[in-house]
């Protein structure tokens, strides 16, 4: 992702884009359970939430779309975004 989104930036540039006049957003699992894919979720402990979050800040992206996959149907998924933006995004 990180090389793709050089390259597009690259382009945008050449394009006469201004710096900044293109952002990139990537939806991601809440995973809390870690049951999907690795690559597109945001799992684990506190921390681990943090680093996954500030990864991919860290290649550009501009917004994080999180789609929760908690159990518990949708209060679990509720709960799940609840104690993220409470105990993770905090942090970031």
């Amino acid at each position: 992702m990180a090389a793709g989104w050089r390259r597009v930036l690259e382009l945008a540039g050449d394009a006469g884009r201004a710096d900044g006049a293109l952002r990139l957003s990537v939806r991601l699992y809440l995973d809390p359970d870690g049951v999907m894919p690795a690559a597109k979720s945001v799992a684990g402990s506190r921390e681990q939430m943090i680093d996954t979050v500030g990864g991919w800040g860290a290649i550009g992206v501009d917004h994080i779309l999180l789609d929760p996959v908690a159990r518990g149907g949708a209060e679990g998924r509720l709960s799940a975004a609840e104690a993220f933006m409470g105990d993770v995004a905090s942090g970031v």
